[in-house]
């Protein structure tokens, strides 16, 4: 009888290891403003409305960003990466910082008025850029849920660069935030509906119901050999 119940209790721990499912979604966001300040003009504002956007340390010339994040309700942000492609001219690529003040719009920032960074630490950094090339930041230590986030990107360098803005022509090149989120909750937990994207893919994953039927039979049949030879066991 103790072996019967051996099979039974190790059955219901294969039963516990198969997948109970699982859901991931993959959310990307253009930004709602950006823009670059410049010190050498410090009320100018033309900088919003500009296909690409200019970053310098010599003299400072500042970028900023903001997103509007949604979709992700209760699910675990597995990364956030913000792609950036490079126009005509290449250089420093910056270094990203935390903004708290979201009030911004690209069409009145300027140098004297522009949100300060709240945080020192970089949240990402980008060496020497080059034309035509896309880079992508991660910023998954910053973006972890629903909300909106503003950068401020700065530059040590005196070799000037330019990111491509989302005024630029052809929008593919446009800067575009990508959020992976994963869940283990299955169909009873999907992720949440994103409310105001701009740009939004979801893509599904997970194993499907006919691999999940495939598997518990398997264990039925395991189960059955176990007891078959409980059975011809000594009680």
């Amino acid at each position: 009888m103790r072996k019967g119940l051996c099979a039974i209790a190790v059955a219901f721990f294969l039963l516990g290891m198969a997948p109970q499912g699982a859901s991931a979604a993959t959310l990307t966001f253009l930004p709602t403003d950006d823009t670059c300040i410049r010190s050498d003009s410090t009320a100018s504002t033309a900088c919003g409305s500009a296909a690409s956007l200019n970053i310098d340390g010599v003299p400072a010339k500042d970028l900023l960003f903001k997103f509007v994040v949604s979709g992700i309700g209760s699910q675990p942000v597995l990364s956030a990466k913000l792609k950036l492609t490079v126009d005509t001219n290449g250089g420093g690529g910056g270094s990203f910082f935390r903004v708290a003040d979201n009030s911004w719009t690209e069409s009145t920032a300027n140098w004297n008025n522009a949100p300060a960074i709240s945080d020192m630490t970089p949240i990402a950094s980008l060496g020497t850029v080059s034309p035509g090339v896309t880079y992508e930041v991660d910023l998954s230590s910053y973006i972890t849920g629903d909300g909106t986030y503003s950068m401020r990107v700065t530059s040590a360098s005196d070799d000037s660069a330019y990111y491509r803005s989302t005024e630029y022509s052809d929008p593919a090149f446009a800067p575009l935030l990508t959020i992976a989120t994963g869940s283990t909750g299955g169909a009873d937990n999907p992720p949440s509906a994103p409310l105001n994207l701009r740009v939004v893919s979801v893509s599904a994953q997970g194993p499907s119901t006919n691999d999940l039927l495939s598997q518990l039979a398997a264990l039925i049949q395991l189960l059955n050999q176990l007891m078959a030879l409980a059975a011809r066991g000594t009680p």
